[in-house]
């Protein structure tokens, strides 16, 4: 490897570095489904039970609210059993599966494309702002795609050893099989790309291998069953969840699957993202049909069919970004390969600098959202993560709190002296009884519990940005 290729990987891991930690318990701030899994993971690690605190020593089973799976949820348990209960020691895992992306991204494209090109995939990667947003809170978008990728390099190489390695069949499932076990939108996406794929390709993969393949992909999610449901009525409870769910919606799924592909011709990162997989796709397209060649890879091919199936299956979703951002992530892959595919391919000077002007572009355009524009912008002013945290550092051991719906925020409490009630959906209600107790030390929650359910004379109340937390006021004589 040349001087300068070292001295530019170095620069793109440093740059990796500052923005992967740059402000990365402020921003962005807990939101609900941070606060389940940071909880489910807490009481994992003091109690050695996957839950919701509803009062102290009394934990219910998170099942059916908790949609990530042991690898995320086993991680960040093992961060506060060695680091203590904290936002930052939650988010430590995350930062470890960011940076695991971005080399996985580097070490991909580098085998097929070459340094600059993987360099070139990994900026698109930075510069992309929902990479923040989605992968520093605990959830299990970014560590699905790590185990998703690496599952894509490690069949890169099963398909180098002509699909001929045991092995790399078993671990290249494996580690496909730990991405579905991290989060269900990966194994809903997962098994049908990964049938399609191997029923492609089933005239060069023997018989020995593919049990090997699929031994390796079912073993995590047999365990993920196991783990997620320890008994039969909450696998019940979870599917009679499910449907009740998405079964009440005002809106008929053709009106819902139109809106949302309207959005993606008239909003900017639906619109980017269509924008590139089409391109991706008439350029490896073109060259197949129209020379016979086949310029991807079929680890590529892999990536570009859960691209695909992410799409299809958001189009009859709720307009979430979230829910198609690993097939966001993964479209840069696909664009890096169809671009380094043109520039090789086409000798044309004139061409070559459109083709160079439009990646330099984008990546000037992306690193200009994120630095001015996003959510995750170096000049948005955002400390209410400090502020929930500096307020609960001063509440004791020795007094209790009741949490009314901020399930985000039970991460900032260090000690397990709480209560707490939570309705995640209208169909579903934790810690109905906790509402019976009047005499709380504190309640964390808003206005209209106070007004509805205390005596709000006898509390104080405390703003912690955006949070009200109310103490009780020592000689109340309330009751």
């Amino acid at each position: 490897m040349r001087i300068w290729h070292k001295i530019a990987i170095v620069a793109v891991l440093l740059l990796a570095l500052f923005l992967i930690v740059f402000k990365f318990t402020e921003i962005p701030r807990v939101w609900i489904d941070e606060g389940i899994f940071t909880e489910v993971s807490k009481n994992l690690a003091w109690h050695g039970q996957q839950g919701i605190q509803i009062a102290p020593g009394q934990i219910e089973s998170s099942a059916v609210v908790s949609t990530s799976g042991y690898p995320l949820i086993f991680s960040v348990a093992a961060s506060f059993k060695i680091f203590g209960v904290g936002l930052w020691q939650a988010r430590l895992p995350m930062l470890i599966f960011m940076f695991a992306l971005v080399f996985l991204f580097f070490f991909f494209t580098k085998k097929q494309r070459g340094v600059y090109w993987a360099i070139f995939s990994v900026l698109l990667l930075l510069s992309f702002s929902p990479f923040y947003g989605n992968g520093r809170p605990v959830q299990g978008e970014v560590p699905g795609l790590v185990f998703l990728l690496l599952g894509s390099l490690l069949f890169l190489r099963w398909e180098e050893k002509l699909f001929n390695n045991k092995w790399l069949a078993l671990f290249s499932g494996l580690a496909f099989g730990l991405s579905a076990a991290t989060k269900p939108l990966f194994l809903i996406i997962l098994v049908p790309t990964l049938i399609i794929s191997i029923i492609i390709l089933r005239k060069v993969i023997d018989g020995k291998n593919l049990i090997l393949f699929s031994g390796g992909f079912l073993s995590p999610v047999i365990i993920w069953l196991f783990v997620q449901f320890p008994n039969l009525n909450l696998f019940k409870k979870a599917i009679s969840a499910y449907i009740s769910g998405n079964s009440i919606s005002s809106v008929s799924s053709l009106a819902l699957i139109k809106s949302n592909f309207i959005s993606f011709f008239t909003e900017s990162t639906p619109a980017l993202f269509m924008l590139l997989l089409v391109f991706s796709f008439f350029v490896f397209a073109y060259f197949y049909v129209f020379q016979k060649k086949r310029f991807f890879s079929w680890a590529e091919f892999v990536i570009f069919l859960f691209v695909v199936i992410n799409w299809l299956a958001y189009l009859k979703g709720p307009n979430w970004y979230r829910h198609f951002f690993p097939a966001n992530v993964l479209v840069f892959l696909l664009f890096c390969s169809a671009i380094s595919v043109l520039w090789n391919q086409i000798q044309a000077k004139f061409i070559k600098k459109i083709i160079l002007i439009t990646a330099i572009g984008l990546m000037v355009f992306q690193f200009y959202h994120l630095v001015f524009l996003s959510d995750n912008s170096f000049l948005k002013k955002s400390n209410q993560n400090s502020l929930l945290s500096q307020a609960f550092s001063e509440i004791g051991p020795d007094k209790t709190v009741f949490f009314y719906n901020s399930i985000a925020t039970t991460v900032f409490l260090e000690h397990n002296n709480y209560y707490q009630y939570f309705t995640p959906t209208d169909y579903l209600e934790f810690g109905k009884d906790s509402l019976n107790n009047l005499s709380y030390d504190y309640i964390v929650g808003g206005d209209i519990i106070m007004e509805k359910r205390f005596d709000r004379s006898c509390y104080v109340k405390i703003e912690a940005g955006k949070c009200f937390i109310f103490k009780r006021i020592s000689d109340c004589k309330a009751i």
